[in-house]
């Protein structure tokens, strides 16, 4: 059994970003959350938006037809081509202390991507991406993954997800049953708040 403080389970950080472009060149980087001192320091936007960048790049090359073969690269393409997945590493560099291991998952017109450390499960990251996805479109309606403005207008909330599907900062063995669990306990935890 793998202990949930081990590296393998360790998440870096979680981008929910915009498939396009906003304005020139720009990334929209709609939230984010790093769960480590080096991600939390002066260069945490330069290190989104290059995620983001490089994820939005992979995404473009998946949208095509083109097969580059490349053994650090790998996605999967879903049939209705509403959905596609990704996987690649971050080597060492001035924004990164360590490599890592990047897993994505474009859902609507959305971007969810986890920042994971170099040897992290990236079976069970690409599943709790799923899950993660499917709960935001669960708590914040169906247009959620579609319209910034609706977690932007509720970001407690959305970090308040984020602490119910990875606490700590963590990978976690979640069912459907498990996610919507934890959605019934936040919507719970989020009705006794407002009254």
């Amino acid at each position: 059994k793998v202990s949930s403080t081990s590296p393998e389970m360790a998440i870096y950080a979680i981008l929910l970003h915009g498939e396009t472009m906003q304005g020139e060149n720009e990334i929209a980087i709609w939230a984010s959350r790093f769960y480590s001192r080096e991600g939390n320091d002066k260069w945490s936007c330069a290190r989104a938006k290059a995620v983001a960048g490089r994820v939005r790049q992979e995404f473009s090359v998946s949208k095509s037809e083109v097969d580059i073969p490349d053994k650090k690269f790998a996605r999967i393409k879903s049939d209705a081509n509403t959905e596609s997945r990704g996987v690649f590493r971050i080597a060492k560099s001035r924004l990164f202390s360590t490599p890592k291991t990047v897993c994505w998952l474009h859902k609507s017109k959305s971007i969810c991507t986890l920042i994971c450390e170099e040897h992290a499960n990236v079976l069970l990251a690409a599943n709790q991406l799923g899950m993660l996805a499917n709960s935001i479109s669960t708590h914040f309606g169906p247009n959620a993954l579609q319209d910034a403005k609706i977690i932007n207008g509720r970001p407690e909330e959305f970090h308040m997800l984020l602490d119910r599907m990875m606490p700590s900062g963590h990978l976690q063995y979640l069912t459907q049953v498990d996610a919507t669990r934890e959605l019934a306990l936040l919507a719970n935890v989020l009705q006794k708040s407002k009254s």
